[in-house]
């Protein structure tokens, strides 16, 4: 009897080096033959467990390995993707349990230059066991960030997006229709403002009280989204405000 740790590993193997070779055959037979029951079992146990920021590129990007090609655009694309999301203070990334501000400020910079030189982001060996994420969580990010979600392949859009479409449906049942759009670049102008006034952008946490972190700027944002008859949900918020605060940090250094 396999392991979940060994099936994960031959049904990794299988995928990424069966589409390098070309042999035609799809993703869920591949997984029957490291041992589970179809590729969703596969998928939930993937995404279920945290992983090294590296660990996860690898995995999305095994998706889109076609012969003789390891798609290194789409991979740089992840690369990207990710550290806009770090960068941004992403709550879903894991810092190491003895990793204060100033070392993940440190890890910050070094990912930064490396960035800059167009090198791979993640693959520095000391930052395998600093930089974790909840891969489902990412996920969920990328595929609700349009400049993003084709990083992500169909199966997992599959796998992931029937709850959320379901919860949408849902909440437009009970609101009797849709709501009025909210005015992000608004939004974007209030927050610049309000970094402005408080005289740092999150994530400064020698800022003061409540304008700190990412999720001091979604809680003002939601408010701020309410109070203007046009309310979004708390993982729309997210990712509007990490791509505002983004923008805002890259003006500040300019």
């Amino acid at each position: 009897m396999k392991s979940l740790r060994e099936k994960l590993v031959i049904a990794d193997h299988l995928i990424s080096s069966e589409r390098l070779r070309g042999i035609l055959r799809s993703d869920e037979e591949r997984c029957i033959e490291a041992g589970f029951k179809d590729l969703n079992e596969y998928l939930d146990s993937r995404l279920s467990s945290v992983m090294p920021a590296s660990s996860f590129v690898r995995f999305l990007a095994s998706f889109f390995f076609e012969p003789s090609l390891k798609r290194p655009d789409h991979q740089h694309e992840l690369n990207c993707a990710l550290f806009d999301a770090y960068e941004s203070g992403e709550q879903w990334f894991i810092p190491a349990l003895d990793s204060d501000y100033s070392r993940q400020r440190v890890i910050l910079c070094e990912l930064r230059e490396r960035f800059d030189q167009g090198k791979d982001v993640w693959a520095l060996r000391t930052l395998e066991r600093e930089i974790k994420l909840r891969p489902r969580e990412a996920v969920e990010w990328l595929l609700t960030t349009p400049e993003v979600a084709h990083l992500v392949t169909g199966s997992l859009r599959d796998f992931l997006m029937p709850t959320q479409v379901a919860t949408d449906a849902s909440v437009k049942r009970q609101q009797g229709g849709r709501p009025p759009a909210a005015d992000l670049d608004a939004l974007e102008l209030a927050i610049e403002n309000e970094c402005k006034q408080r005289g740092c952008v999150p994530r400064d946490m020698e800022g003061p009280k409540g304008w700190q972190t990412q999720e001091d700027v979604i809680r003002w944002a939601l408010t701020w989204l309410t109070d203007r008859g046009t309310p979004l949900g708390h993982t729309q918020a997210k990712t509007h405000v990490s791509r505002i605060l983004h923008r805002i940090s890259q003006k500040a250094r300019n």
